[in-house]
C-alpha cells in the first residue's frame, strides 16, 4: 500500500518528533520546525491522493475544499523581506492555509547570482499548487529585468482556478537603489474575506488531517 518514500519520509517524520518531544514551541530550533513542517505537508498531500481512491467521504470533503478555494480575486501581501549581496529575487515559496483561515507563504529558496546580470532579475510572477489541504508551494514563472536597482513588491494580485493551480503576478512595487532585496513572508486570505467559506474550509481541513492521521497509522516503520 505504501512505497518506500513514503515509508522512508514516515521514519525521518518520526525522529524529528523525537527532538521536539516535550519543548516548548520558543524552544525548537528553526533547523528542526522547518523540515519537519516540510516533511509534513509532503506526506499529507502524497496520503491525501491514497485515501481520495479507497473513502467517499474523505473524497466529498476534498472536492467542496477545491471549490471552496477557487477565487479569480485574491489580494497578497508581502509582510517580511530580506537582503543578500548573492540573491535578488525569491525562486520559492511554500506554506499553508493556517487555523485563522489565511495563507502564510514563506521563503524557500533564492536565485543564486553566478553572473553580473543576475542582480538585476525580479520574480514578476508566481506559479504553483494549493492543495485542499491549504498547502501550498509556487515557483517564479516570470522574470523581470531592472537595471539600476531593484524592484520591491509590495502588493500581488491572484487568482487560484478549480483544480488548485494558482498563480499570482506583482500588483504594486517600489524601487530601491540597492540590488538584492527579496521577499520572505506573504500572507493572503485566498476566501477574500468570505467568513462562511473560510469556516467551512478550515472544518473539512481538520477532518481529512484527522482522517490522515489515522490512516498513516497503518505505516508500518
Amino acid at each position: 500500500m505504501f512505497n518506500s518514500e513514503i515509508v522512508k519520509r514516515e521514519k525521518s517524520i518520526n525522529k524529528l518528533l523525537d527532538k521536539i518531544k516535550g519543548k516548548k514551541p520558543s524552544q525548537i530550533k528553526l533547523s528542526v520546525s522547518k523540515p519537519l513542517n516540510s516533511l509534513e505537508n509532503k506526506q499529507r498531500v502524497e496520503l491525501s491522493h491514497i485515501i481520495l481512491e479507497e473513502n467517499d467521504s474523505f473524497r466529498k470533503l476534498y472536492e467542496e475544499n477545491q471549490k471552496l478555494l477557487t477565487n479569480d480575486n485574491i489580494e497578497l501581501k508581502p509582510t517580511k523581506e530580506g537582503g543578500s549581496t548573492y540573491s535578488a529575487y525569491t525562486k520559492v515559496l511554500s506554506g499553508s492555509v493556517y487555523k485563522n483561515g489565511f495563507l502564510y507563504l514563506n521563503n524557500q529558496k533564492n536565485n543564486n547570482i553566478l553572473n553580473p546580470f543576475g542582480a538585476y532579475f525580479y520574480a514578476k510572477e508566481y506559479t504553483g499548487i494549493i492543495s485542499p489541504l491549504g498547502i501550498t508551494e509556487v515557483h517564479a514563472s516570470l522574470k523581470g529585468f531592472y537595471p539600476f536597482g531593484s524592484r520591491v513588491p509590495h502588493g500581488y494580485i491572484g487568482s487560484i482556478d478549480s483544480s488548485g493551480k494558482f498563480h499570482f503576478k506583482v500588483k504594486d512595487s517600489r524601487w530601491e537603489s540597492h540590488g538584492g532585496y527579496f521577499v520572505k513572508r506573504i500572507i493572503a486570505d485566498p476566501f477574500a474575506g468570505e467568513k462562511n467559506k473560510r469556516a467551512q474550509f478550515l472544518n473539512n481541513k481538520g477532518n481529512m488531517i484527522d482522517e490522515i492521521n489515522n490512516f498513516r497509522k497503518q505505516i508500518i516503520i
